[in-house]
């Protein structure tokens, strides 16, 4: 695989990594949305009932999106594993993306510490992209 296919799955397995971002941000709206509704509400059974909503429509995002993600570590893990994506954009947006994995818990959260002790114990290895100049 050349750099040029090494950039290009790297940007791909990134852009796959703002679904889970975009997941996360979904369920905290489901939880506050609930959240609201309960306090509107007296009654024990229907407050049990938006908790309930709250919960599945949050589940049903994460079901959809974590495996996209996914999918995206391990497009972002063989570009940058076979030596074909190590700029340090990669290195600065890896990092990022491995945020939202840590509040998707607990297999979320393994991922994003396994992220981002890899990524921070191998810091190294992602160059500075130096523009050539023409002489």
């Amino acid at each position: 695989m050349s750099k040029s296919a090494g950039r290009v799955l790297a940007i791909i397995g990134l852009s796959l990594q703002a679904v889970v971002l975009v997941g996360v941000i979904i369920v905290f709206v489901c939880f506050a949305r609930a959240s609201t509704a309960i306090g509107n509400t007296k009654d024990v059974a229907e407050a049990a009932g938006i908790i309930n909503r709250g919960a599945a429509d949050s589940l049903k995002v994460i079901v959809f999106t974590a495996p996209i993600g996914v999918i995206g570590l391990i497009l972002l893990g063989v570009a940058i594993g076979r030596g074909e994506a190590r700029m340090r954009w990669v290195f600065w947006w890896s990092l990022a993306a491995m945020v939202p994995w840590l509040l998707i818990f607990p297999i979320g959260t393994l991922f994003g510490i396994v992220g981002l002790i890899f990524l921070l114990s191998k810091r190294r290895m992602f160059e500075s992209v130096k523009k050539e100049t023409a002489m």
